[in-house]
């Protein structure tokens, strides 16, 4: 009778000691002076490998700080691309502040057929000022009861999360080549896609993203050598001669809820639709 609780009591010890303990995060945090842990080694060095989907764990140490209102960027590589038939089955889902997001594993939703050699994906969700301090990305099936095994000529794909970022709230896409390695990045955000007529920005309305009430859209697009770039926004229309190197739309020309925004005959930049105050005029 004295043994029992006694083996019970050491079958605790045992299993609490065994399981993966909090260590830091390999890869850097960008915008944040904040302590980031992983709680496994694989989720330290930022690697989900297809062949076996789990989940990656994150713990910042104390809330990190924030812009007012932030977007919360994950940098990532491919090592391999995926194989069509191989898209559909897989997802890489970051979850953070109750929210779901769909990493991108290639750049079909823009039209684009961009090698995962070459490119590197920098993915920005919207994130609340009060920033959770736990988030986590998971290979998921797409669908349920998926359990296809995952393989590649080229090797198995490797997800490698290079960074995570704090930077301002926008909605967008853009590129930028690395010339010193040969690599092009790209940044995207959710609520961008790409028709026929150009690029499509469609975030929620303010009613759904209550913390940007007051706060109205900016956007600066670079046209096309020779193209009559033009955004539409809404009811409202704006051209861009072709002998313009750089459309500007400040804050306060824009609507809030005008949408969707829809940009043709050129590209954002940098970020492509932020939200700003409305810029005060000095007193006299």
């Amino acid at each position: 009778m004295i043994l029992r609780p006694c083996l019970l009591f050491c079958g605790v010890i045992v299993f609490f000691s065994c399981g993966d303990k909090p260590r830091p995060a390999l890869f850097p945090v960008q915008g944040a002076e904040a302590n980031l842990s992983a709680f496994s080694r694989q989720a330290a060095e930022g690697k989900l490998d297809f062949s076996k989907p789990e989940k990656n764990e994150y713990r910042f140490e104390s809330p990190p700080p924030v812009p007012p209102l932030p977007s919360f960027e994950i940098e990532y590589t491919l090592s391999a691309p995926l194989p069509d038939m191989e898209k559909e089955p897989y997802q890489a889902v970051l979850e953070s502040g109750g929210q779901s997001w769909a990493l991108p594993l290639d750049l079909s939703f823009m039209g684009m057929d961009e090698t995962a050699a070459t490119a590197v994906f920098h993915y920005a969700v919207p994130a609340a000022a009060s920033f959770a301090e736990r988030f986590s990305i998971t290979i998921l099936p797409a669908q349920a009861g998926t359990k296809k095994k995952v393989s590649h000529n080229g090797g198995v794909p490797v997800l490698v999360i290079r960074s995570i970022t704090f930077r301002d709230r926008w909605f967008g896409f853009y590129a930028e080549p690395d010339g010193s390695s040969g690599e092009k990045h790209f940044f995207m955000t959710p609520f961008v896609f790409a028709r026929q007529d150009g690029l499509v920005i469609d975030p929620p309305p303010v009613s759904v993203q209550p913390e940007t009430d007051g706060l109205l859209p900016e956007l600066t697009i670079d046209p096309g050598q020779g193209i009559a770039a033009a955004v539409s926004a809404g009811n409202i229309r704006f051209e861009a001669l072709p002998y313009l190197e750089r459309l500007h739309i400040p804050a306060g020309i824009i609507a809030p809820n005008d949408r969707p925004l829809v940009i043709s005959g050129g590209s954002p930049p940098g970020p492509g639709l932020i939200t700003r105050r409305f810029p005060l005029f000095p007193f006299p």
